[in-house]
């Protein structure tokens, strides 16, 4: 009995250590999109703001750019930005962006960037609310992405 005791306890003890993800800021980045212009997360508090990195060959990223582009498109006028950070050569993201009409900022990615998001898989989306912290993060092509998503977005404006 006391053993079962200890091992709640430690349990206990962990979860209760575990930050929410409300909790954990964002790092800071400052990204050029394929046109040139400059986006500093900083500057984007008060807006809901969905990072998605992704790559042209990936077939679930490919899978959440119509998902994305929908959103964009019903949020956009609403406080909401997506930033679709590529990891790939600028050449081959303007190719795939403009094949694949993608209607949001894309944004030049990098190695360093995914390791400083500690990017392991991908796609991997990030929800940021309006004090620039992070709401929640999605890992994958999940299908019922664009249902949750909306809910998340709607439940941070």
């Amino acid at each position: 009995m006391r053993k079962l005791s200890i091992v709640i306890l430690v349990v206990v003890l962990f979860v209760g250590c575990e930050k929410k993800a409300a909790e954990v800021n964002p790092l800071e980045f400052a990204l050029k999109d394929l046109q040139g212009n400059e986006y500093t997360l900083s500057k984007l508090k008060g807006k809901v703001v969905i990072i998605d990195f992704w790559a042209t060959w990936c077939r679930p990223c490919q899978q959440t750019i119509p998902i994305f582009n929908a959103l964009y498109d019903k949020y956009k006028d609403k406080g909401v930005l997506i930033l679709g950070i590529g990891l790939d050569k600028e050449e081959s993201l303007k190719r795939f962006t403009e094949y694949n009409k993608i209607s949001y900022p894309v944004l030049i990615g990098s190695q360093e960037i995914a390791k400083t998001y500690s990017i392991s898989a991908i796609p991997h989306t990030f929800i940021i609310d309006k004090k620039g912290k992070v709401a929640s993060h999605h890992i994958g092509f999940l299908p019922d992405l664009q249902t949750l998503l909306e809910k998340e977005i709607e439940s941070l404006l």
